[in-house]
Order: structure tokens, then sequence, then C-alpha cells
């Protein structure tokens, strides 16, 4: 038998609609950020647990590992050979093919490129961003500062914004947002790692940081020095906050105050809490808030009995 041309099959897992696919066979999956969640076929599933991204057409259980593309969900749920599955979608590509995405082209003229192949142009532009980003620095009144709190487990995130980075700062997150949320939860906080800085480490009776966690009975323990890595869920948290919020924000918008900006980075730590899945260890394809509410029993048989 003749094997099948692999342009056929690479047009099959790139035409064929995995979540349509999906859906035509009595599925309904459920829209969690970018990706779709179902309850998974393969294994008995309680919760549902088998992601779908449309932007790879692929599928991946968290429970029981089962992934693949269009061809390898009509084989496991029909329990076909990969060429019978490969005829079925061809017969149905008409109705379960991907939506084409209408292709806009812009009919604003491109800029000049300023500066090419001029040396001493560049150097003057230099000279001027780095003038600008002294007097930023030497102004108090440009500067903010975001303390921030993540969730080693769950992975859910507080952070908000100030004018000084100061121990008084650093306690006001946790009095005003991180404690209260996880009280509303019915959870307990234990235990808070930190960094170094000073608005997190001095003498009990003389920081008000250290004197809030004492107050509020949170063990604190902190990175080893000159070993951020140690931090690691942090700096990454960091990273997508910068390309997710910061910099589409920063583009879009010119902010007058920092109650406007701070408005904003509220309503995206709400998506990304409650709306934006997340694929590591402990998420597994959930949002953090679910993580959180699916683990609250182990949590609570571990750290507190």
């Amino acid at each position: 038998m003749a094997r099948l041309p692999d342009d056929v099959i690479k047009q099959i897992k790139s035409t064929i609609s995995l979540l349509r696919l999906v859906e035509s066979q009595g599925y309904q999956p459920k829209k969690q950020g970018k990706d779709y969640v179902v309850s998974c076929p393969f294994h008995n599933d309680k919760t549902p647990s088998l992601v779908i991204s449309p932007k790879t057409n692929l599928y991946h259980c968290f429970g029981c590992g089962a992934a693949g593309s269009v061809i390898d969900w009509v084989i496991k749920t029909q329990g076909v050979s990969f060429r019978h599955a490969v005829e079925i979608l061809r017969n149905d590509l008409p109705t379960l093919a991907a939506p084409v995405q209408p292709v806009t082209r812009s009919t604003v003229q491109k800029m000049e490129v300023l500066l090419s192949g001029d040396s001493e142009a560049r150097q003057l532009l230099n000279q001027v961003v780095s003038y600008y980003h002294e007097t930023l620095l030497q102004n108090p009144e440009a500067l903010d500062y975001q303390q921030t709190y993540v969730d080693t487990y769950a992975k859910v995130a507080h952070c908000k914004l100030y004018t000084t980075k100061t121990p008084i700062t650093a306690a006001d997150l946790l009095n005003d947002r991180v404690l209260p949320f996880y009280a509303s939860h019915e959870l307990p906080v234990l235990r808070i790692l930190t960094d170094r800085g000073t608005e997190y480490c001095g003498k009990l009776e003389q920081h008000d940081y250290q004197l809030y966690l004492s107050v509020n009975e949170i063990e604190h323990t902190k990175t080893k020095a000159r070993h951020p890595q140690t931090n690691g869920i942090c700096e990454r948290f960091h990273k997508t906050i910068l390309q997710e919020f910061y910099q589409p924000s920063l583009r879009r918008k010119i902010y007058g105050s920092l109650e406007d900006l701070q408005m904003d980075l509220d309503e995206w730590l709400n998506y990304y809490n409650n709306e934006r899945t997340h694929q590591g260890k402990k998420c597994c394809g959930r949002t953090p808030v679910q993580t959180l509410e699916d683990g609250k029993k182990i949590w609570m048989e571990k750290f507190v009995n």
C-alpha cells in the first residue's frame, strides 16, 4: 500500500481545527485564557485536565499525558489506524477547517530610517538619551517602585506601586493585598521568602517590615547571598509582567498619575490570576486561583495539621 504523502499529512494537521473536531464529537471545551480545557476522554478525569491550544492546534492532558495532533485525536477516540484517521479527516475537511484570518495590509507609509550610517548623529542621540535618563533618576517624582508578591505553589500574584522603596511599603503590600486575599480563602500565610534588600531586612525592633511579620507570626526566609536564582519564580513573573503588561501599556497610553497606572495594573492582575492559564508543574493548565482552590486541602494538611 502506497505511503501517504507528507504534504497531505501536513495539510491535515494545519487545516483541520482541533477545537472544531473536539466540539463535533459532543465535547464542550471551556475557554481559559488563550487555550481551552475539557475533560480528558482517555482516563477517568474528574476535573478538566486536557488543554487544547488553538495556536499550535495540539492537545495535551496533564492527567494521563495524552498529547498530539488532530490525527492522534481521531486515532485514540475512534480506535482506527493512522491511514484511516487521515481519510476520515480528509472527508470532514470542509466542515472542520479552521477559519481563515483576513490579512490586513497597512496603508501607513514606512518612516524613513533616521541616522543610518551617521556615527556623529548616533553619538549625539545617545548623549540625549543619557541626559534624559540621568534627569529622570534625579527627579523623585519620576520614579515608581513595584512591590511584588508571588505564591510559589499556585503562582497567584499581587503587586502595588509606590513612589518610595521602604519597609513601610513592603509591609503595606502584605497588609492591603496579600493577607486579606488569603483570609478570604481561609488560608494562613506562614512563611515569606524575600531577597536581602534593606526594605525587607533589619533589626526587628527598628524595622517596620520585620515587625509586621513578627506581629502576624509569619516566618521570614531570605535568598542566598549572590544567588538571585533562589527566587526564580518572582524573577520569571517580573519578565511576564514586563512583556505582557508594562511594555504594551506604556506604548499605548501616557499615564498622568500613579493611580491610573495602578488601576490598569489591577485589571491585568485580575486577568493573570483568574483567566490566564499556566502550564507549570502545579498549575497544569489551570489558572492560579483555580490551582490555589484545588490545592487548599493539600496545603492545609501539609502546613497546618
